[in-house]
């Protein structure tokens, strides 16, 4: 799948829920339920590590976007994905922070946008390390009443994001 085929399916997936409409009051309750699930689930991670939280939290019909690879399509892909070593076991500790949550006007999906920090000891010396990205989760609410995600991917940056561009975010 072509990057742009990747794209249309955000778009359709962003824009295709519309089945109640939130008001201000449950959007604020959803965006707090979301940052709660991205908490556990980055909890999850620095625990179990980072691919079988991904395969834990992940919804059947979920794309993986993987840096420098082909995206993974599907839960069952990731859960064999699981069975091997992980970023966040022996390698290091991957967590994450929310910095930004949307929610759709039907208020059954909603997106978050944050940083991550992959943090290891370096072999050749032992010293402390942190790698830093940001990255994206699309969450869709499930018909038993809970959130999985059915899109997440991340890119590699210098550092947190600064609060000049939290700013910008923001708006």
């Amino acid at each position: 799948m072509k990057t742009k085929d990747v794209l249309i399916v955000i778009g359709i997936v962003c824009f295709s829920c519309s089945r109640l409409v939130k008001t201000e009051q449950n959007s604020e309750g959803i965006k707090q339920d979301i940052i709660n699930i991205e908490q556990a689930f980055s909890d999850y991670s620095k625990q179990h590590g980072f691919a079988k939280a991904i395969a834990e939290y992940a919804a059947d019909d979920v794309i993986k976007l993987n840096s420098g690879r082909f995206a993974a399509f599907g839960k069952a892909q990731l859960r064999k994905e699981a069975n091997v070593d992980s970023i966040g076991s022996s390698q290091g500790t991957l967590t994450w922070k929310p910095l930004k949550v949307d929610v759709s006007e039907s208020g059954d999906m909603a997106s978050a946008f944050g940083d991550w920090y992959f943090t290891f000891k370096l072999p050749e010396t032992f010293k402390d390390t942190t790698l830093y990205g940001n990255y994206i989760t699309v969450w869709k609410k499930q018909k038993d009443g809970t959130w999985k995600f059915i899109i997440d991917g991340g890119n590699p940056n210098q550092g947190p994001t600064s609060d000049i561009m939290l700013e910008l975010v923001k708006k």
